[in-house]
């Protein structure tokens, strides 16, 4: 799993939320082509700059890659407070990961405007759930302690 969430001090500084996401695939970025290891450079190690599409594509070149050994889901919560760029490159990735072991995530808090809004991406609301079916259905220790945790808010 990897995973970002939107904070508001930070929705203003480009990539930052991107930055958060990816910082776990630092390895992986050397094995990419030069351009796509350029773009992600950028974000991972600071000035960010170039182009989007490239930096889009090599996102999901980098996910792609890491599903083929294993599967990726990709999560970004309280989306409404993410910054903008990265969230254009992630929802540029999760209109094209389907055919990938890789799945992306939004989650907003209700009442916030919806800010991952792409035809293309899916939509599910969720209500509240109990403390107990939310620590369950998640597989490690850590994600079961995170779900409880935003199930509880």
């Amino acid at each position: 799993m990897l995973g970002t969430t939107g904070v508001p001090g930070e929705s203003g500084v480009a990539y930052a939320g991107l930055h958060r996401l990816l910082r776990p695939l630092a390895e992986q970025v050397a094995r990419l082509t030069p351009a796509h290891r350029d773009a992600l450079g950028t974000i991972l190690h600071g000035a960010p700059r170039g182009d989007s599409f490239v930096l889009s594509t090599a996102v999901c070149e980098l996910l792609g890659r890491v599903a083929r050994d294993r599967p990726v889901l990709c999560w970004a919560d309280d989306v409404h407070w993410l910054d903008a760029r990265s969230l254009e490159v992630l929802a540029f990735a999760a209109r094209r990961v389907a055919d990938e072991r890789a799945a992306v995530l939004f989650a907003a808090r209700d009442g916030e405007p919806d800010a991952a809004r792409s035809p293309a991406v899916r939509r599910l609301r969720l209500g509240p759930s109990p403390r107990t079916r939310a620590a369950g259905c998640c597989g490690t220790p850590s994600a079961a302690t995170w779900t409880a945790r935003r199930a509880a808010t």
